[in-house]
């Protein structure tokens, strides 16, 4: 072997050996790493054994209100009107308690502007909803400029 392919094999190992060693660092350091991008101390909270009962409650509780949404707008689309208030009626009926998961960690305050903010989304997609079926772009226009 020539001397030039020797070195560049001694090189290549001796890449190959910080590389690993490197590698095999950094979940040692990955804390030390994470810390330093951090402009607070971590105060990551806890996890118990609720966590994943609140977590699967409040997926429930927003899939419910996906789906109650969206029976609204194709019993609407379609012209079923018992069915779109029977769906309005759950999907109004859904907000409270949506607003209410976040009562525990912000107060009944934030809770009940929560509902605010979540019935003003709904009015809004109503109306917007109603305007597109009717054909009145000035009514499609206006929500979407609020």
């Amino acid at each position: 072997m020539s001397r030039d392919v020797v070195r560049q094999v001694a090189n290549r190992r001796e890449l190959l050996t910080v590389g690993v060693a490197i590698a095999g660092l950094l979940p040692l350091s990955n804390s030390a790493f994470a810390a330093g991008r951090r402009s607070r101390p971590n105060k990551r909270m806890a996890r118990t054994d609720k966590t994943p009962e609140t977590a699967a409650a409040l997926r429930d509780l927003w899939i419910g209100h996906i789906f109650w949404v969206r029976a609204v707008s194709l019993a609407t689309i379609e012209k079923q009107g018992a069915s779109a208030k029977t769906a309005e009626r759950q999907a109004v009926a859904n907000a409270p308690s949506i607003a209410a998961t976040i009562e525990p960690f912000y107060g009944a305050a934030a809770k009940d502007v929560f509902f605010k903010l979540l019935a003003g989304h709904y009015g809004a997609a109503k109306a917007y909803l109603t305007a597109t079926i009717a054909g009145t772009p000035a009514g499609k226009a206006r929500q979407l400029s609020l």
